[in-house]
């Protein structure tokens, strides 16, 4: 049978577990009772950060397993017929939309070196249509920011939300700098977040 604490040493646990001692003259059977609840919420709390300890160490567990299954976001891309059918139906999906992420990262160099060119050849003329390279600097930056999730193990679901988040930011925080090419960039920005939000909910 556990011997029952003095007043002394309930005193001292009060403070240990509050950082301060119990207020006024209260005897030790009045502490303890304290001491006894405030030890059952410490044990709780230490088992909520245990299990939420565990449900992270799981999903990154689950995150590094789809991460070496998929390999880069060009292999998954490249997947075809029957490769891509012993896929289950999210990394099927996801296969369709990194062919479509792919696609915009191989298209962008010659895009933009073609824009230079013509920016040597006749500037006037090239910056009068210049807002095509607004959009396919957009769909690259967000092409490059899914490429990086992928890789890197994200579900369909954190994908997913992702997308929405950031769709949602820059519906909800428009541009508004003083600069007209910032604020049309940062618009293409949210427009090619929201084609990949929408792309991502077309399961």
């Amino acid at each position: 049978m556990t011997k029952p604490m003095t007043l002394d040493q309930a005193r001292a646990r009060f403070k240990e577990l509050t950082g301060k001692p119990p207020h006024g003259k209260r005897g030790a059977p009045s502490i303890i009772a304290e001491i006894e609840v405030l030890e059952e919420k410490q044990a709780a709390r230490e088992a909520e950060r245990e299990a939420e300890q565990a449900k992270r160490a799981a999903e990154q567990s689950a995150r590094d397993a789809r991460a070496a299954a998929r390999g880069s976001l060009r292999a998954a891309a490249d997947l075809r017929g029957a490769e891509r059918d012993q896929l289950d139906d999210d990394e099927q999906f996801l296969a369709f939309v990194a062919k479509r992420m792919q696609g915009r990262l191989d298209g962008f160099s010659e895009t933009i070196e073609a824009f230079v060119e013509s920016l040597r050849s006749d500037p006037a003329h090239a910056l009068k249509w210049s807002s095509g390279i607004f959009t396919l600097t957009a769909e690259h930056q967000i092409a490059e920011q899914f490429r990086h999730a992928f890789e890197e193990g994200a579900s369909l679901d954190q994908l997913r939300d992702m997308a929405l988040r950031n769709t949602i930011r820059a519906a909800r925080y428009p541009a508004s700098s003083t600069s007209a090419q910032s604020n049309e960039l940062e618009g293409a920005i949210g427009a090619a977040w929201a084609d990949l939000s929408e792309r991502l909910a077309a399961i």
